[in-house]
């Protein structure tokens, strides 16, 4: 069972929470003293469209190639030039036989920009509003959508946190996970995994190099999303530790869209000017997603930019 979840401001929180009901949205935070939020959204058919608008962007060979080699790029570091990669086979192959970790998902990012019926889920005043008040924010932007695929077979989804791969100085910072089609939970889907607590865990990345770190010693209480229909969300904060398991074998790829919202006024990590920035830290696995709008601002600038929309107010 999914445990009793804690709004993201409360001191006790886990650092995830859930939304039950796929039809009329409200907050699971019972004997929280947080009142369900009452959204009233009915997500079918846009989550219908967004899995339809991901094919057609993406389900054409050329395009699907593009998908593969961002995450050779990303788990064949060593590989500086991906221009001779013609097909969607040679590149798996790369990753099988030079890669640092099997491949556990495809991704593509931003499909608001491309489809108005997708914009209007991800900019939904009912979505920012969810996402305001977990924050505790009076203004909150758009950061990305990203829709994720799960092949049957794929691999594991590794521990990690979205801010780590996020350019962006601050602790204000939450995900909306929405499953494009059901998720049986359990060992017959991938679902995603949570590691409860871990975002306040600040000795853990102090400390610890997290690319080969075993967490089992940690002493997190591990809890999935469980069974979801569509409509369903899950939200976790940009520091909580999340995985996914494989898909397994024999079942129908599993797509899901994460849109991610940050509070207006976060500023860009001073890569550039303040030499006590661990630069090394940001994982670059989205650089896609940021290409287009990080260039344009100044170092440590606040992150205010077109293709960072404000959703909320």
């Amino acid at each position: 069972m999914f445990p009793q979840a804690f709004p993201l401001a409360c001191d006790k929180h886990t650092g995830h929470i859930k939304h039950l009901h796929a039809a009329t949205i409200a907050l699971n935070a019972r004997g929280s003293g947080y009142p369900a939020l009452g959204l009233n959204l009915s997500y079918s058919n846009l989550l219908r469209c967004a899995e339809t608008q991901y094919w057609l962007y993406a389900g054409t060979p050329n395009d699907k190639v593009q998908l593969v080699l961002c995450r050779v790029r990303v788990l064949c570091p060593k590989l500086k030039d991906l221009n001779g990669i013609k097909s969607e086979q040679q590149a798996l192959q790369l990753i099988k036989q030079q890669g640092n970790s099997e491949l556990g998902f495809l991704q593509f990012f931003n499909l608001h920009r491309m489809e108005p019926a997708i914009q209007q889920l991800v900019w939904s005043k009912q979505l920012a509003a969810a996402a305001a008040q977990l924050l505790s924010v009076q203004r909150l932007r758009l950061y990305q959508d990203c829709v994720f695929l799960k092949e049957p077979g794929y691999a594991e989804t590794n521990w990690h946190s979205d801010l780590r791969m996020t350019p962006l100085d601050t602790n204000t910072f939450v995900t909306a996970w929405i499953p494009l089609r059901p998720i049986k939970g359990g060992e017959h889907d991938s679902g995603l995994v949570f590691a409860a607590c871990s975002h306040r865990d600040f000795a853990l990345p102090f400390w610890h190099d997290l690319r080969e770190r075993d967490l089992s010693d940690r002493g997190y209480e591990l809890a999935d999303t469980g069974i979801m229909a569509v409509g369903d969300v899950s939200w976790h904060h940009g520091w909580l530790l999340h995985c996914a398991a494989p898909q397994p074998p024999g079942t129908s790829r599993r797509l899901a869209l994460a849109v991610s919202f940050y509070a207006d006024g976060a500023r860009l990590l001073a890569c550039k000017s303040d030499p006590s920035v661990h630069k090394h830290m940001l994982h670059d696995e989205d650089a896609e997603s940021y290409a287009d709008w990080l260039s344009q601002l100044k170092d440590a600038a606040p992150a205010r930019h077109p293709l960072l929309p404000l959703v909320y107010p």
